[in-house]
């Protein structure tokens, strides 16, 4: 008899086009408690938990940022000012 011989074979399928785009985001100058606080607030009315708005961007802020932001079809990995309008907060 013949042994059997196996091989892993890696195969790449290209689903979309990559594409890059440039957003405007918050710089550090601007983003202070107090508009952080804001932040937290809209993302709580809308229905993303971020717990008590106490002004720091921290892991539950981040987390409901970018449910939201994936949630709208709109840029994650930042704050930016498309996310900011989306959320009526004026700076």
């Amino acid at each position: 008899p013949i042994e059997a011989e196996y091989k892993t074979i890696e195969k790449s399928k290209k689903i979309s086009d990559s594409h890059v785009s440039w957003q405007r985001i918050l710089c550090q100058t601007n983003m202070t408690k107090g508009v952080i606080k804001k932040i937290q607030t809209a993302l709580n009315e809308k229905g993303y938990n971020t717990g008590k708005p106490d002004g720091v961007l921290g892991r539950g802020t981040r987390n409901s940022l970018e449910k939201y932001q994936k949630d709208n079809g709109l840029a994650t990995g930042g704050i930016t000012y498309e996310t900011l309008d989306s959320l009526n907060i004026e700076l």
